[in-house]
């Protein structure tokens, strides 16, 4: 917040995109309310609108892209006039956002969760860099820059061959892998159907996929089949309550941590190891030795990698433990701080890491982009067959009608519940009733609803009760639920989560309906319908309504 502000004090400005008037929007120079899943093709037509205008950064795209002229040929259905009508936007103020951001003397644009996860997510990340691109903002100081992080993921990816894509598919619903997983979606598909390679067993760990992933409630009835079930966690949740056993971790504060994976998305290089706070109780086990134990009694080990994980299970025989310091202190050896790269041991290595357990400052973000591409000439690929086909299909629906009565269903992160786990901790449930249904007072007029009602709230999967609030936060004809609540089914064991158990907006999205690249489950922009929990209210609403 604090980053924004200053942003606009010092003369930027701010523009929200989002079906919402969120808390960033209400800080905002100007909040464009799109309409939900239509992200991707606003974004392609801004880039669509610099390149028509001959403002695009052409000498940039060249030197950190191949493949861009079959892109852009794609581009040209998106006009500000064909997208008007999906995405809620009206045309000329397409045009203007478009020309205010590339002439502006710096400019960003980003997106995150609610982007990725809709309908055309994959497409609307990469029209994000494509927006970018064109606009000349693409690893350029003052636009999109990308840390230099202690630990360089490129080739960890390469090694365990977790970089690719559709190498192999899904036994039910020919679903593709993805960095060598499935779609959740598929998950109750696989555990359901008979047959060669049906799951009958499940680890969960530190999750809760029946309220984090689409029809949690089918997903739940799936995980009552299982043969076995073991969970790893600190809590009987709705997911933990159908395991066989629970095996809980030592507290995550009984350990020490680096932030490896977390440095990739920083807005400065930093570097930092964090000592453990409290002693570990004896006889506990931390979340790692669990893990591992379970992997070795599975015939695997510690690293994924068959060769070296038969070389670890050798070395264990005879007493020598693998300890994540030891893969750790390489990693960060092999990263661009690290000893490898400075003569003389001059380098970054866990031991001087943990010299410093405030962290290291190693400096602003850089401008390029080649130290985050893994391609081996460090520049992007824009022609794959599979994205120019989705860009094709995604230009063919511009012009699909929308539904009669249907609304689109949008989640929401309440600034005290980012997560199912937040809402056992009584600080922060307290005060008022957060897992409420945002209705816009036009949609509720039409449903004869009234503020603080239960509606029923109607989608292909499910339909449940809501309490409704009346707000003009939202764009009319879309709706909010936020994410994570739904704890009625682990009442017994969560008595502060149970007594503020809420609705889970899962229970509503559709796993038959997937997002067309990688099969990411479609989260935000669901269609559903919403009534009065009586049939006579709307009845009692117009006869109670004054007469002019």
């Amino acid at each position: 917040r604090a980053r924004l502000q200053a942003l606009r004090q010092r003369g930027g400005r701010l523009v929200v995109v989002d079906p919402r008037h969120t808390e960033t929007a209400r800080e905002a120079d100007e909040h464009l309310a799109i309409l939900p899943g239509a992200d991707a093709a606003f974004l392609f037509a801004l880039a669509q609108v610099i390149l028509s205008e001959g403002l695009a950064a052409h000498a940039e795209i060249a030197r950190l892209a191949d493949g861009f002229d079959a892109l852009a040929s794609r581009l040209a259905p998106f006009t500000p006039e064909r997208v008007a009508g999906s995405t809620g936007l009206d045309a000329a103020t397409i045009r203007r956002i478009a020309r205010e951001f590339v002439q502006a003397r710096t400019s960003t644009v980003y997106s995150r969760v609610g982007v990725c996860n809709n309908e055309h997510g994959t497409l609307a990340t990469l029209a994000t860099d494509v927006l970018n691109l064109v606009g000349g903002r693409l690893g350029a100081i003052g636009g999109a820059t990308f840390p230099s992080s202690v630990f360089d993921a490129r080739p960890i990816l390469k090694l365990t061959a977790a970089d690719g894509h559709n190498r192999w598919r899904s036994r039910v619903r020919n679903l593709p892998e993805t960095f060598g997983d499935l779609p959740a979606a598929t998950l109750a598909d696989e555990i359901e159907t008979p047959g060669t390679g049906q799951i009958r067993a499940m680890v969960t760990y530190a999750g809760n996929p029946v309220l984090s992933t689409p029809n949690g409630r089918r997903l739940a009835a799936a995980f009552a089949q299982l043969d076995f079930m073991v969970a790893v966690d600190i809590y009987v949740n709705e997911t933990t309550r159908h395991a066989d056993i629970i095996l809980p971790p030592a507290w995550g504060l009984c350990e020490d941590h680096v932030d490896l994976i977390a440095s990739n998305a920083l807005v400065r290089n930093v570097a930092r190891w964090s000592p453990p706070v409290l002693p570990k109780p004896a006889g506990a086990y931390a979340d790692w030795e669990i893990i591992l134990e379970l992997a070795y009694r599975l015939g695997g080990g510690p690293t994924g990698l068959k060769p070296l994980d038969w070389a670890f299970r050798q070395a264990r025989r005879v007493g020598l433990r693998w300890k994540p310091d030891s893969t750790i202190d390489m990693l960060v050896r092999l990263g661009p701080y690290g000893d490898r790269y400075l003569p003389g041991g001059r380098g970054l290595n866990l031991k001087k890491l943990k010299r410093h357990p405030h962290g290291l400052d190693l400096g602003p973000l850089q401008p390029g982009i080649r130290h985050r591409v893994a391609y081996p000439n460090g520049k992007l690929r824009l022609d794959a067959p599979l994205l120019l086909s989705a860009i094709d299909d995604l230009a063919a629906t511009l012009d699909r009608p929308a539904v009669a009565g249907e609304l689109r269903l949008i989640g929401r992160r309440e600034l005290r519940s980012n997560n199912s786990w937040m809402h056992n901790v009584p600080a922060l449930v307290a005060g008022k009733d957060r897992c409420v249904l945002l209705v816009h007072p036009d949609d509720a007029a039409r449903a004869g609803i009234r503020d603080g009602d239960t509606a029923i709230l109607e989608s292909r999967v499910h339909q449940g009760e809501v309490p409704v609030k009346i707000s003009t936060e939202m764009r009319p004809g879309v709706v909010s639920l936020p994410h994570g609540w739904g704890h009625a089914a682990s009442a017994p064991w969560q008595q502060v989560a149970g007594a503020h158990a809420g609705v889970s907006c899962n229970d509503w999205t559709d796993e038959q309906t997937v997002e067309a690249v990688v099969g990411q489950s479609i989260l935000n922009g669901l269609p559903v319908r919403l009534r009065a929990k009586s049939p006579t209210a709307v009845e009692s609403l117009a006869a109670a309504a004054p007469v002019n």
